[in-house]
This record gives structure tokens, sequence and C-alpha cells, in this order.
């Protein structure tokens, strides 16, 4: 599915470049559709179920808009390119009143149709997120790709905003041009080799002996300047480069454990946990780092896999984890959010590790009652189930105190130490190769 979007995008390029070549840009505006749940299709139904949705929706707007300018862009996302009706007026408020009533126009006659597959009586409504845009003032977008690229980040803004639709205005396109300063940055980092990890370590709560670590991907850009991942995440996965990033982080932190252990710094039991994109997920089967673990010196039970995924986990995420599982991999998932937490998707997967992070129950030193007892239940709730439980976000021994009230099998936090890179983290575990307290 990932070739066909890419051969896809290639020959929809080549085509939309021709087309427009020699046609006035400020005549059109782009609209950026994206069908915003087909995610949710995908966790229970086949595929096939979530291309139907698809092609439907993109024929009826191809029946809506004559055929004129309709283009499938990727699986989930269609472009549709209209003229102003008025070509002469360059009032910003009225371009954006048209092209705003022709993604509610759009909005409202796509969600009046009902999209079944073949066969059954079961029918399905599509929810739709849409991107605008059009020449601006300062008339930077020369040609329709940077069109499409400006409706594309109104898509995004739109999501992260939780709205429905969302024009492109001056404000949009200023943000826009300093995040492809940005981009092009993200892009000679990674080609000066920039992303690396740093490690937080992961203990034993009883014992306080350091366990394991957690690998978090950093944008090293001087000694002075690291940058967490969540700052580049998103721009990242725009680009496709999040996945290239998370392999190399990979990496390079099987090469520290490699250099750690030549050193004796730490034994073969030992525990890396890894994040890992969606994307990097769907792949990593596919990739001979992970096929050649033993130069390492590492076995696939050293290695837990951390995700982010929470509930809206696709078919093929599921199958991707499970895949993992065979071959002996630990898989972890970090929970943010109490409300945010599925028994279902405890179900689903056969989780290794549950992390919980720093929520309400650790804010000065309080905690109500009711959340401790929502705690408590979690743990007994993955004790059944054979997940272990770690205890992010500890910041202070009274942190620590509750964590062992709560009888989790692991901590993790900035009380015993920030994320370090690999030189600093084996300092810190030659330091405490006893255990944290024992050698103070």
């Amino acid at each position: 599915m990932k070739n066909d979007d890419g051969l896809r995008v290639v020959n929809f390029k080549k085509k939309i470049n021709s087309t427009f070549r020699d046609k006035d840009l400020r005549n059109y505006y782009v609209l950026f559709i994206e069908v915003s749940n087909l995610n949710t299709y995908s966790l229970f139904y086949d595929i096939t179920l979530s291309d139907r949705i698809s092609r439907n929706v993109y024929n009826d707007l191809q029946k809506m808009f004559a055929k004129k300018f309709v283009f499938l862009y990727k699986s989930d996302q269609i472009i549709v390119i209209n003229e102003f009706t008025n070509k002469v007026v360059l009032d910003r408020t009225i371009r954006a009143d048209e092209q705003r009533h022709t993604c509610q126009e759009i909005i409202n006659y796509i969600s009046n149709q009902k999209y079944s597959l073949k066969d059954t009586e079961q029918y399905y409504n599509v929810d739709l997120t849409i991107g605008s845009g059009s020449i601006g003032i300062i008339n930077k977008e020369k040609d329709i790709d940077s069109l499409i690229k400006l409706a594309h980040f109104s898509m995004i803004k739109a999501k992260e905003k939780n709205r429905k639709i969302l024009i492109a205005d001056e404000a949009i396109r200023t943000v826009k041009m300093d995040l492809d300063d940005f981009n092009l940055e993200i892009e000679n980092g990674f080609k000066l080799d920039e992303f690396s990890p740093f490690f937080i370590p992961i203990l034993n709560p009883y014992s306080m002996e350091v366990i394991g670590c957690e690998s978090l991907a950093r944008w090293r850009k001087d000694k002075y300047r690291v940058i967490e991942a969540s700052k580049f995440k998103g721009i990242a996965i725009e680009r496709n480069l999040f996945d290239k990033i998370d392999l190399r982080v990979i990496e390079k932190t099987f090469q520290a454990y490699l250099k750690w252990r030549n050193l004796r710094l730490i034994d073969e039991n030992f525990m890396l946990s890894i994040n890992l994109s969606r994307q990097t997920l769907l792949d990593i089967d596919n990739i001979d780092l992970i096929k050649n673990l033993s130069i390492f010196r590492l076995s696939p039970g050293n290695v837990e896999f951390d995700l982010d995924i929470e509930n809206d986990i696709s078919k093929f995420e599921i199958e991707a984890i499970n895949a993992l599982k065979q071959k002996g991999f630990k898989i972890a998932i970090d929970v943010f959010n109490l409300q945010n937490i599925s028994l279902d998707l405890l179900t689903l997967i056969d989780i290794d590790t549950i992390k919980f992070g720093r929520l309400g129950i650790y804010e000065d030193n309080n905690y109500s009652l009711r959340e401790y007892n929502l705690y408590r239940t979690l743990v007994r709730i993955s004790k059944v189930m054979n997940s272990k439980v770690m205890a992010k976000g500890i910041e202070n021994a009274d942190n620590l105190k509750l964590s062992l009230k709560l009888k989790v099998d692991y901590v993790q936090g900035y009380y015993f130490t920030k994320p370090l890179d690999e030189y600093h983290f084996g300092i810190f575990l030659n330091k405490y190769k006893d255990g944290i307290y024992q050698s103070e």
C-alpha cells in the first residue's frame, strides 16, 4: 500500500505540473481533503473496506466537480483544484469565503452519502478534514505544487485544531514559511548525522538497580543545543524522514549497547526500550538491522519496542506487533492519560510493559483517593494479564514511595537523571553499577 501511494504521488505530480504549467494560478485554489476516519475501519475490517470507501469518495467528488481537477493523491487523501467564480476579485475575505463555502458543500455532500461493501446492509459515514490554499498577498506560491503544499499544511493545522475546515491566511502562510526553513534544517541534520539516542535509566524500585534504559531520539545541533523528538517529529513524519531517523537511532542504540557490554558496564539481561513510530513499526520486519541482532550481542528478548499508539490502532499495526512478538521481541505501551486507557486495547495486543505517565496523583505530593484506587486497579489488571508496570515521571522521593505503594515493577524519571548521551550514560552506569543508592 505504501508503494502504491508513492507511485500514485509521482504520477500525480507529473500530470498536475503539465496541466497547470501555463495557467494563471491567481485564478485557482486547492483543496487538500483527507478521509480522517479510515483507521477506524481498518481496525476491524479488511483493507478492501478502506480502499473502497476512499475510492467511492473520490468518485463522488469527480461527479461533484465534473471530473475537472479531482485527483486521488494517496489512499486516504484527495486533491481538488477549483477556479474562483470571479477571477478579477482580489478581496481576500471574498476569496476566503468562496473557499470555505466550497469546503462546506463537499462535507455536506459526502456526509449524506452511504458507503458499504458489496452484499452487506451495513453503511459507513465518512469524516473529512479539508485544508484550502490560494495565492497570497506576498505571492510566494510560484507553481501548483506550492499551492498543494499550502493546502496540505492547512489540512494538518485543521486536524491539530480539531476543525473540519481551515483556509490558509497570511498568518498560516508565515508559519508555513518558517517551518519550510525548519524542514530544510531537518534534512540537513539527517545528512550530517545529527540525530542520536539519549538514554534514561529504567530501575528496579526495590533493589534500585539499573536494569535497562529507554532510548529517546534527539537532534543534537551542537554541544549546547539538543532538540527533543516532540519538537521535530510531526514535521519529520510529514516529510517521510522520521522512519529513517528512527532506524539511525536504533542502530546507534545497538552500537551503544555493544560498547557497554564490552566495557562490562551491563550484563546480558540489560533491557533496551526503544521508541518506535508507526511507520517504522509497519516496516521493521524487513529491516536487516533487526535481522542481524547477533552482531551487537543482542537477543530479541533484550529489546522492547515502546509504542505510543494508544487506542487508534489499525489491523496492520496489530499484525506487525504480533510478528515482532513471535520473533521474541517485547512490546511496551505508553499510557499518557487515564481517560485514554481501553481494555479492548489490552486484549488486542500481548503487552509486556504498560507505562503510566506523570499524572495528577504525583502533583504536589498529593493525590485523590479515587485516582489512587484507579491506578491500583490498573496495576492489578496489568498483573493479571502478565504485563509489567512502569511508573514514569518520578521526580522526587515521594513519587518513588507512591510507586512502591502501588507495587509497580519499574520506575523511571528525572529524580535519577535527565536523559544522557551514550558517553555520559556509560559514566552513569559505571557509577551506579551496584545500585543507585548503595554507591552513595
